[in-house]
């Protein structure tokens, strides 16, 4: 059964909106992450949300509307340690 459109408009409106509170956070900060010079959980857990979203949904995330995000992004997954654990989505639909 497909789900309701308002549901799915509701959602990305949801990641939009999340993604648009991050972004401002991100920008107002000056150092390379999150916490300025110290890598943290919270620049993985960005990263990592915002690569499964780029791979699940990429119609919700453009670039240029985020870019200190996409930057934060960037610099976090060309980090050799991102690469040896990188995961990318894979969907099998079966019935």
């Amino acid at each position: 059964e497909q789900p309701s459109r308002v549901w799915i408009e509701r959602c990305a409106r949801q990641i939009h909106d999340g993604l648009s509170v991050l972004e401002e956070d991100r920008a107002r900060r000056r150092g390379d992450w999150w916490l300025n010079d110290c890598f943290s959980h919270a620049d993985i857990a960005v990263s990592c949300a915002l690569c499964f979203v780029r791979e699940a949904q990429p119609h919700l995330i453009e670039a240029a509307k985020f870019p200190a995000l996409t930057a934060h992004a960037q610099r976090c997954e060309g980090m050799a340690e991102f690469a040896k654990v990188v995961q990318p989505l894979t969907v099998s639909l079966s019935r």
